[in-house]
């Protein structure tokens, strides 16, 4: 067993990275993200497998209760665009494990975070309008869930998040270190606005 002695998923660290490694498990893969930054600007990123048998890294496995992870592949796989793709799903892992972890305690908080996250994503990669037909049959599914009461608590809403981001899985392409510091900068500026 490795010990790991930074093993941190994004959503736990700092906006700023001042010479260091931040090791990130890939939404619903085995192999982890290991991040190197300065001063936020992400100089490298490189997939490395990790020997982690304790459980104190590894996020629970993901299993697909409310059916996300099937609907979401079904639908993402319509649109031919694997690294935005790649970085919805990385946003709604982010979500997920600040919800696992408490940072996020309110349903409503998670909601807003989500579409804020994501919308502000599409923006900044000019993708926006390939990825409607997403947003609206994912809304529409989440409500739905929702409406039959199946989706109630926050933990709920973590295994939804972590089911979506199960569902973007994409085997294509890693994100490149640009979007991955676009998507630390903007999940960082979303949870500030909802205020953790």
């Amino acid at each position: 067993m490795k010990k790991l002695v930074i093993a941190l998923l994004i959503a736990c660290t700092p906006t700023t990275l001042v010479g260091e490694e931040i090791i990130v498990r890939i939404p619903a893969g085995v192999g982890y993200i290991k991040i190197t930054g300065d001063n936020i600007k992400v100089t490298s990123v490189k997939v490395v497998d990790l020997d982690d048998d304790d459980g104190t890294t590894t996020p629970p496995p993901v299993t697909d209760k409310f059916g996300l992870t099937a609907f979401c592949k079904k639908e993402a796989d319509k649109v031919n665009d694997a690294e935005t793709r790649s970085g919805i799903g990385a946003i709604y892992r982010l979500l997920a494990d600040r919800i696992r972890t408490g940072d996020i305690t309110n349903p409503q908080a998670a909601a807003t975070a989500a579409k804020t996250a994501v919308d502000l994503f599409l923006t900044q990669t000019d993708k926006k309008d390939e990825w409607k037909g997403f947003q609206s049959a994912l809304k529409s599914r989440l409500d739905t869930l929702a409406k039959e009461k199946k989706i109630r608590t926050i933990k709920d809403v973590g295994q939804a998040y972590a089911e979506i981001a199960a569902g973007m899985k994409s085997d294509q392409k890693a994100l490149s270190p640009e979007l991955l510091e676009l998507i630390i900068k903007i999940i960082e500026i979303v949870l500030q606005l909802i205020g953790r």
